[in-house]
């Protein structure tokens, strides 16, 4: 049967170590080690930095289990380097003997010892935890034969996860090629397309603007299925691409009264302030539906197909000319004037419409790859609950 254990009873934590600044250096070098820092396991292009070896150096391996102990990494889960690790981090010290180390692994990243962590985390003027904290915390451990059973289910399903991620991702490249294979680079234009403001292209700008009171209501408000409720976009939800959880709802008193913010689907949207320039392509609801606040709404004339404006103001190229426009060091700001002023290209419209063809295609791929990919997340979610909750 299962043992509960205190979770400092089978594993050892051990905090790391941080040299004066006069024992680093960039460069290899005889007697020094490379010293990992929380980054370097969550960016992809971290400088590499090196510590001279001294008796109070923390060194860990490439199978090791570190955890992030501060700050908005507080609980992240990190293995996979080898090095010294400084004190933002804890190792995890196991016997293999009594604990199966993927066993662990997946015990610290499920939620019972992640909601621990948050909670202790916010308590502490820090957002820190210390070991003793962690020896409150209860494990419930299987025999070593079952934990490695358990480890290699999990296993099975995160490859399934990756490799669906993976998928979509090759699908998002795909669009991409097929984007730069119809109508080259825009950035040099060598299929000489006519390029120009385009503010010329544009038959509606507007944003969210009232002139009158209304109330917006969240999605608490269960009338919202009747008909005299519109559904409040905002880009958060176009970020998360969830129009369901956590939405805004307005009154068709409202809806009326904003009537120039109406949303009807295969706009472009953009973020006014914050991730300034940011676009989305509205999808179709199939529900009354108005503008949130913070965006400005696009609709274009019949010589832009909006699937292709889309991919060409997300593309590098379009990122970069948008990012001329944007203003402000701390809160990033586009103004309407400066939105009409981004150069895009104008292929002729036949050849925009067999693109947004091809995307149409992928996009039903795509859909069907992140329907297994949710259910696969569900069942990790289950099984982690079955295992460890």
């Amino acid at each position: 049967g299962n043992l509960i254990m205190k979770l400092t009873d089978v594993c050892y934590f051990q905090g790391g170590s941080q040299p004066p600044k006069n024992q680093w250096s960039d460069e290899p070098r005889e007697g020094y080690i490379r010293m990992l820092q929380i980054r370097d396991f969550t960016q992809d292009n971290s400088k590499v930095e090196y510590v001279k070896i001294t008796n109070s150096t923390k060194k860990c391996e490439e199978k090791d289990i570190l955890i992030a102990r501060y700050g908005a990494s507080i609980g992240k889960i990190l293995t996979g380097l080898s090095g010294a690790y400084n004190v933002a981090m804890m190792k995890v010290i196991i016997d293999e003997k009594i604990v199966d180390r993927k066993f662990i692994y997946n015990f610290l990243k499920s939620d019972v010892f992640q909601n621990y962590i948050k909670n202790v985390g916010q308590r502490a003027a820090q957002a820190g935890f210390n070991k003793e904290e962690l020896s409150k915390i209860n494990i419930n451990l299987p025999t070593l034969k079952e934990q490695k059973n358990v480890a290699k289910e999990l296993d099975k399903v995160q490859e399934i996860i990756d490799i669906r991620e993976k998928q979509i991702e090759e699908l998002d490249e795909l669009i991409k090629s097929q984007f730069v294979e119809m109508f080259g680079d825009p950035f040099y234009n060598e299929k000489h397309w006519t390029k120009d403001d385009m503010g010329k292209y544009i038959s509606v700008l507007t944003d969210f603007s009232a002139n009158g009171s209304y109330a917006v209501l969240d999605s608490q408000v269960k009338m919202y299925d009747s008909p005299n409720y519109a559904y409040m976009v905002r880009t958060t939800d176009l970020e998360n691409n969830n129009f369901v959880t956590d939405v805004k709802y307005i009154d068709e008193n409202a809806y009326n009264l904003l009537a120039k913010s109406k949303v009807y689907g295969n706009e472009i949207i953009m973020c006014k302030i914050g991730s300034a320039g940011k676009c989305y392509l509205m999808p179709n609801l199939n529900k009354p539906v108005s503008l949130g606040r913070n965006a400005f709404l696009f609709r274009y004339n019949n010589n832009i197909n909006p699937v292709f404006i889309y991919n060409l103001l997300i593309s590098d190229y379009g990122q970069n000319e948008i990012s001329k426009y944007v203003r402000g060091a701390v809160t990033k700001t586009i103004t309407k004037d400066d939105a009409r002023k981004i150069k895009i290209i104008i292929p002729p419209i036949e050849l925009q419409n067999k693109f947004a063809e091809f995307v149409k295609q992928i996009d039903k791929q795509k859909l069907e790859i992140q329907k297994s990919l949710e259910e696969t997340k569900k069942l990790q979610e289950s099984l982690m609950n079955k295992y460890f909750g």
